[in-house]
């Protein structure tokens, strides 16, 4: 729902309350998804915060992804959902570029430096924005930061419309001075 007291915004309603939802910063695309997909039903990724607001609406979820949600075809109903999946990630100056088939959101992600790193210590960089669609066929890009990344790899994630991860996908350049080099970033 979108709302105009306070400023604009766009709150969720759900079973426990209404939520107000903010864009996480660095996911550039989740502001005009939400504006996109106002008034329909939604999967949103995020993270509940108690951070102080002026919206008076509810608590303040920060939004990492927006998606439509699609409910799974009934067992028996002959309808097949399209195989989704991630079919390369690469680098094309000033862009990272993710190629897949019927996904509803990419995310890039950084594996960091250090001894000891697990899924857990990942980061996350971002959404990706759905660039083209062609008959199923996409291409998602997401713009190369411009500082060093600290960071031995960087790879996409693909989601279906329900939400699940159909893939994961590493750039093919690894180690922070190769994969800085080729990206292009500064100090």
């Amino acid at each position: 729902m979108v709302s105009h007291d306070e400023g604009l915004h766009f709150e969720l309603e759900t079973a426990q309350g209404r939520l107000v939802l903010l864009p996480e910063e660095g996911s550039s695309n989740v502001a005009k998804d939400l504006e996109k997909y106002a008034g329909q039903v939604v999967m949103v990724v995020g993270t509940l915060t108690n951070e102080p607001n002026i919206y008076m609406q509810g608590p303040i979820m920060r939004v990492n992804s927006v998606s439509p949600f699609q409910a799974p075809a009934p067992a028996g109903s002959g309808e097949e959902t399209p195989a989704a999946g991630i079919t390369s990630f690469t680098i094309a100056r000033p862009d990272l570029v993710v190629k897949g088939q019927n996904l509803a959101r990419v995310e890039i992600w950084a594996v960091p430096t250090g001894t000891g790193i697990t899924e857990k210590d990942y980061q996350l960089l971002g959404q990706a924005g759905k660039k083209s669609e062609d008959n199923g066929h996409q291409v998602w890009t997401f713009p190369i930061p411009q500082k060093t990344i600290l960071a031995t790899e960087i790879f996409a994630r693909g989601f279906d419309a329900r939400g699940h991860e159909v893939g994961r996908v590493s750039l093919p350049v690894t180690g922070v001075t190769d994969l800085n080099k080729a990206l292009g970033t500064r100090d």
